[in-house]
């Protein structure tokens, strides 16, 4: 192996390998400093980046305004819990509990695999994409071990389902919840 133009050596030897990378790596990014820098001054100073500065400036300032929405888990009103943390959250949803740390009975309920809240909440959760949580529940399903949570097709539905039912656990966003139902769990990302 040659490598001449950077260490001077022409055979390679382990223990010059990381030392000959690292002065390749350094003479790339001094090449790509100096270009920038002939770019730069060939552009005129301060009238081609003004429009660039005030947009990441203004979305800079708009930052908190476009953040995603939290997701909160909610219970029935009339449900003696008042608080879970995400590991009792994640049991519940994931099958190894169907009942709250008080003994109650739990209901879970799954939002379609489409929607974003899905993903969000087991992203935030299990750190599992929806697809892989479909075939774990396919799996479990199939072993006779557990089975999955009830499927509703949007929030509005699971609001719905957790509002008529105590037992009923879900997920959504906060925008979804009203006064029918009660906030247990806000994960933030």
């Amino acid at each position: 192996m040659l490598c001449a133009a950077t260490c001077g050596k022409r055979r390679l030897h382990k223990a010059d390998l990381r030392g000959c990378l690292i002065s390749v790596f350094v003479d790339a990014h001094i090449k790509a400093r100096c270009y920038l820098r002939s770019v730069r001054a060939k552009s005129t100073p301060s009238v081609g980046r003004l429009p660039t500065r005030l947009f990441f400036l203004a979305l800079m300032l708009l930052a908190p305004a476009l953040h995603a929405q939290s997701l909160v888990v909610i219970v029935n009103p009339a449900n003696p819990v008042q608080s879970l943390n995400r590991h009792q959250a994640l049991e519940i949803f994931a099958g190894k509990y169907r009942s709250f740390p008080n003994g109650f009975a739990a209901l879970p309920i799954d939002l379609d695999i489409n929607a974003p809240e899905r993903r969000e909440f087991y992203l935030t959760l299990a750190h599992k994409e929806p697809s892989e949580m479909a075939s774990f529940w396919a799996r479990a399903t199939f072993s006779g071990r557990m089975t999955p949570p009830f499927r509703v097709s949007n929030a509005k539905m699971a609001v719905d389902l957790v509002a008529s039912n105590p037992s009923a656990i879900a997920y959504v966003y906060r925008d979804a919840v009203d006064s029918r139902v009660r906030v247990v769990l806000e994960l933030t990302p």
